[in-house]
């Protein structure tokens, strides 16, 4: 998909419009295919009637639940930090609700179509992916993930030297080359200084962060499609969500 550059902002700077008795904020939209970063708070009453059945999207679909707890029709609870990696075509039950409300970070490659079908008699709760998908659409898929479950590992420079922060690596996409990961970094963090060609998007979770000239704060955001910095630096430390793409750390092995 096109990826195009956003300015970093912290939440102040960026409009959250109200609907469905939530709110919503739109961190990154391509008007070409569709494609978007956005965040959402759904309130504890909303709910769907599709306990009955299981759905799948065209579109490639990434969620990080930030608060709260998504109960999917009773197969099983999405806690936070709760992470899921849905693939195009990708059957999972349809229907959900969210005792508490809960906040989710969604990121799409395409507009979200919705096809559903019945839940087959005596199904085991295994999600899977439709078998007309096409070949290309068949990356790993990840459900269910509780994030605060997977380990922090340190991160190493290209040379084998300690990079200063640890990460928890979740996702390639052997497609574009892109990489989803955690970074979490000490107070007075500063980085190698390199800045090379790649690709950089970071969400921060909590902390300070100066990126490119902008000091982000929690829930901060930045995107620059064709450049890969190491030049950050952090007062009070940080904990982000980041998608990189390019060579400038080694990451732990996937653990989820």
């Amino acid at each position: 998909m096109k990826r195009i550059r956003v300015a970093p902002s912290n939440r102040a700077d960026r409009e959250v419009v109200e609907r469905d008795g939530g709110w919503r904020e739109r961190l990154a939209y391509d008007p070409q295919s569709g494609a978007e970063t956005f965040v959402i708070f759904i309130d504890s009453a909303r709910r769907n009637d599709r306990g009955h059945l299981l759905e799948y999207h065209t579109c490639h679909e990434e969620n990080f639940l930030l608060t709260g707890t998504c109960d999917f029709a009773g197969w099983y609870d999405w806690h936070s930090l709760g992470y899921l990696m849905h693939p195009p075509y990708w059957w999972h039950p349809a229907g959900y609700r969210f005792p508490s409300g809960a906040e989710i970070l969604i990121k799409i490659d395409a507009p979200a179509d919705f096809t559903f079908t019945e839940i087959p008699p005596n199904w085991d709760g295994r999600e899977w992916i439709a078998p007309h998908a096409p070949h290309w659409c068949r990356n790993r898929a990840v459900s269910n993930a509780n994030l605060n479950a997977v380990p922090w590992e340190p991160v190493l420079l290209e040379n084998g030297r300690p990079a200063g922060f640890e990460a928890k690596h979740l996702w390639d996409d052997v497609e574009t080359g892109w990489t989803t990961w955690l970074m979490r970094a000490p107070a007075g963090w500063r980085g190698s200084g390199a800045v090379r060609p790649g690709g950089d998007e970071l969400y921060l979770l909590e902390g300070d962060l100066t990126i490119d000239g902008v000091r982000l704060v929690e829930r901060g955001y930045y995107y620059e499609p064709e450049v890969l910095r190491d030049d950050s630096v952090s007062e009070r430390g940080f904990t982000a969500i980041r998608w990189t793409r390019g060579e400038t750390w080694r990451l732990p092995p996937i653990r989820i």
